[in-house]
């Protein structure tokens, strides 16, 4: 989408008896898209009652709007006072993510099972506000470092989670572990600013008990970053 905005607007001068008028223009591209793509598979092993499920996933999208703006000194009169005033500013955000999922269940005896699985993501954050203006003698546009700035953010994430159910009739007892070790790193441009944390973190279920009044239910999970109980 393109857009052209004029604009008049009333600026005081070097003499407060001769107020400066200035008008311009503006125009301005928005840029848009995006990508998504999932693939799963599963698997129910034959004569048996274990299963395996797996998942990827990637998307990436990025979005701006450059602008390019121009404007000009009048005189009283109206028209043009020296040279126009140009200037060129692009925002842009740049979203990125890759993902993988693995669900694995096996029966360990008559009335237990054991369920287990591995989460891995990573994701990119990159945002920019780019300033440019005409160089020297108004040669070749040029970024202004003073009215610029870009930063890119990187998070890694492993986790893997084990569960084991038991049932008798209509209860039901599970627990379970989810153990997470992640990495984040932020790089912000023109500066020497470039930040990185890591962790580990566990997400332990305590025995949940379940009676099932009704049609059984399906099996609490440990995989999607909270624990089920305390």
């Amino acid at each position: 989408m393109i857009s052209i905005r004029p604009f008049h607007g009333s600026f005081d001068g070097n003499a407060v008896f001769f107020p400066a008028q200035r008008d311009g223009r503006s125009i301005s591209i928005t840029n848009e898209d995006s990508f998504e793509s999932t693939l799963e598979y599963k698997h129910a092993f034959a004569g048996e009652e274990h299963a395996l499920s797996t998942e990827l996933r990637f998307a990436r999208s990025s979005e701006g709007e450059p602008s390019d703006y121009v404007s000009r000194e009048l005189g009283l009169d109206g028209s043009p006072i020296g040279s126009a005033a140009r200037e060129s500013i692009v925002p842009m955000e740049r979203p990125n993510e890759r993902s993988v999922k693995i669900d694995y269940v096996k029966p360990l005896a008559e009335h237990f099972r054991v369920s287990g699985g591995y989460r891995g993501s990573f994701e990119t954050f990159h945002t920019a506000l780019v300033t440019q203006i005409p160089g020297t003698l108004g040669g070749a546009f040029v970024i202004d470092p003073s009215r610029t700035t870009a930063f890119t953010l990187d998070q890694l994430v492993n986790a893997a989670y084990g569960i084991l159910t038991g049932s008798a009739g209509k209860l039901t007892v599970q627990t379970g572990l989810r153990v997470e070790r992640a990495s984040t790193q932020f790089r912000k441009a023109l500066t020497a600013v470039d930040v990185d944390n890591q962790y580990t973190s566990a997400f332990p279920s305590g025995l949940n008990a379940t009676w099932n009044f009704g049609k059984p239910q399906k099996e609490k999970r440990l995989d999607e970053g909270e624990p089920t109980g305390g």
